[in-house]
């Protein structure tokens, strides 16, 4: 160990040094860790310490602490010595040194100066009229204090007497931190857990009629694409098929009477096509249409570079008779109508497809977790949330369930709390920060934004959360608002 012994000038500190909030709980007294048993019944209690408190500024470290000496009882010839020691076991300073003697020991120091341990020794006689004194010194800061405790040794010896020692910890220099504690919100159970697959086909009709085209090698690879789709949920024992939606959309050409025709035939004739095809009773299959999608049309024009851009959009939102519009448009601007017949009017001809299906429930813990690594879809929060139970908290496979949960309900409050508390406790806080962005204001989300404030050092936010927290009911609020409380107190004496 590297050890240096330090000659600390007493002084008068002009400022009252704030007392720690745990003060009392470092009320002490040398020869509790006496060497030896018969020691540390005689020395108990002969030298208290109490009030400490320590402000690091800049590069200067200010301890103070209230020493009582008027339990000190030693003979004429012994004194009791006292060394306040900064260490974290590798690097350490000795500070000034407090020595109270009996009278003949007192006398032989008075005479003989160079016999204390250095010049700046404090020197008092015991049964003199000073029992108490305030212990002030100050330090330069060094970078390893940051993680250094305050220690003090003690000797008690005189003439001709086999000295005895010992050491106590008075208090850590460093500042504390917070220490969270992360709850996380049970998901509600669905009564029935339900999900959809929206999937849209470009289908090439027989032109200016409702008839498929099959001698197009693109409509055969949608209608097998159709098939695969709906024939991969009809076949899978976790899913129940409840109803599909079929919906033809229609380009703003020819009159809106005749695409009101075309969209509800061809809609009719793929519903045909999956009644025949897939298995699906005709009842369970509904249709809808819409004649002209003015709404799809309007979305590229706004994100393209047409020339006449803003004057086509000005037509596409006026109120007026559909017809009417795209003859207007057609007219104006001929050049990009010409484009937008060629090259977008295809993509608006469309059918969606939507198959609603209720999935099951699962109880069966490992099952839930073999389907979070292949089929985390099929699972509700509330299932996952179970999974997580079974898994030791912290560990990776447990914060990857939270983060699973999030992705696959991505706008979910609870999920977005759950994987913000998973986040901090892997102390990846711009990922929980993102999270609790979508996590909402219930009393469980302000708690854990209050603990990311906390644990990010930023006490006066946290503290006006976890306030709020409280006062809407949330269980931990108080306590976590009290430690922020105390440990802002705490570190507000240490200061860059």
């Amino acid at each position: 160990m590297k050890m240096r012994n330090i000659s600390i000038r007493i002084f008068s500190l002009l400022m009252v040094l704030a007392a720690s909030a745990t003060a009392g709980a470092w009320g002490m007294s040398f020869g509790a860790s006496a060497v030896s048993g018969n020691a540390a019944d005689s020395l108990a209690g002969n030298i208290k310490v109490s009030n400490v408190s320590k402000l690091r500024s800049g590069g200067k470290m200010f301890i103070s602490m209230d020493m009582d000496l008027s339990r000190v009882k030693v003979k004429s010839n012994m004194e009791e010595m006292v060394t306040p020691v900064i260490s974290n076991g590798i690097d350490s300073v000795l500070l000034q040194s407090v020595v109270v003697a009996g009278r003949n020991r007192y006398y032989h120091f008075l005479r003989k100066n160079h016999s204390l341990p250095d010049s700046a020794s404090m020197l008092y006689r015991d049964n003199a009229e000073v029992k108490n004194i305030r212990y002030n010194v100050t330090v330069p800061y060094e970078p390893w204090m940051a993680t250094a405790s305050l220690d003090a040794r003690w000797e008690r010896g005189g003439c001709c007497a086999e000295p005895e020692r010992g050491r106590i910890s008075i208090c850590n220099l460093e500042p504390r931190k917070f220490v969270p504690n992360l709850i996380y919100v049970t998901p509600k159970a669905q009564e029935v857990k339900e999900d959809s697959a929206e999937r849209t086909a470009h289908i090439i009709f027989i032109v200016d009629k409702t008839n498929i085209d099959y001698t197009r090698p693109q409509n055969l690879v949608e209608l097998e694409r159709i098939r695969r789709t709906i024939d991969s949920l009809k076949s899978d024992k976790d899913y129940t098929v409840t109803s599909l939606t079929v919906k033809g959309y229609a380009s703003p050409e020819s009159p809106y009477s005749h695409n009101t025709y075309l969209a509800n035939g061809r809609t009719e004739t793929l519903k045909r096509y999956i009644v025949e095809h897939c298995g699906f009773p005709y009842g369970m299959v509904r249709t809808e249409a819409e004649p002209e999608d003015w709404a799809g049309l309007e979305k590229y024009v706004e994100g393209s570079f047409l020339e006449n851009r803003d004057g086509i959009l000005a037509l596409i939102r006026a109120g007026m008779d559909p017809d009417r519009k795209e003859a207007l448009i057609k007219k104006a601007y001929p050049d990009d109508y010409r484009f937008l017949l060629k090259n977008v009017y295809p993509g608006l001809r469309r059918s969606e497809y939507k198959v609603r299906y209720r999935i099951r429930k699962f109880t069966d813990i490992e099952e839930i977790k073999r389907l979070l690594k292949t089929e985390p879809r099929k699972l509700s929060l509330n299932e996952m949330y179970l999974a997580a139970q079974d898994m030791r908290p912290g560990s990776e496979e447990f914060i990857n369930t939270f983060r699973v949960a999030v992705a696959m309900y991505p706008g979910d409050p609870v999920a977005n709390i759950n994987a913000a508390n998973a986040a901090m406790a892997a102390r990846d806080m711009k990922a929980a920060g993102r999270y609790l962005e979508k996590a909402g204001n219930s009393p469980e989300a302000l708690y854990a934004k209050g603990m990311h404030a906390a644990m990010t050092d930023r006490y006066d936010e946290a503290i006006v959360l976890f306030r709020e927290a409280a006062n809407a009911g949330m269980a931990g609020a108080e306590e976590a608002l009290k430690q922020v409380e105390e440990l802002k107190e705490y570190n507000k004496d240490f200061n860059e």
